[in-house]
């Protein structure tokens, strides 16, 4: 099944140290619930059962005003984004969202790829993940 997340992608934030003890980044916590909201709303099948998972992601990120001359995009526009957030830590948050949910435990995934791009013209950032029972190969 495949899941549109809209918006900006966010990674996972560290855990925070503080009077002796560690907590999640409250950040993580609206990130958080709208992957799960995206899935409730979206999801077609139940993966509970599933004994292995694969899942691939692609996290379109908006383009910069300098990709763009006179209001169209230049030609040497790249079109990966290769800056922060890395894109294990995007998958981190969307593992950590979906644990319980779409899967048992996120040990049940066994094979991920992801990638960062840039939108295309008239695209909207967003996040799309395609999550399946996995059967030795991601094609």
């Amino acid at each position: 099944m495949t899941l549109y997340i809209p918006g900006i992608p966010q990674p996972l934030r560290r855990h925070r140290q503080g009077r002796g003890r560690s907590y999640d980044d409250p950040r993580n916590a609206p990130n958080r619930e709208a992957i799960r909201y995206a899935w409730l709303a979206q999801a077609e099948s139940d993966m509970t059962q599933a004994k292995t998972i694969g899942l691939r992601a692609t996290f379109a990120f908006p383009r910069p005003k300098s990709h763009y001359l006179r209001g169209q995009l230049r030609d040497a526009a790249p079109q990966w984004h290769r800056s922060r957030p890395d894109v294990d830590n995007l998958l981190k948050l969307v593992l950590d969202a979906l644990n319980g949910i779409a899967y048992g435990d996120d040990a049940q995934v066994v094979a991920i790829t992801g990638q960062k791009r840039y939108c295309a013209v008239n695209e909207t950032p967003h996040s799309l993940i395609w999550i399946g029972e996995w059967y030795g190969d991601m094609d």
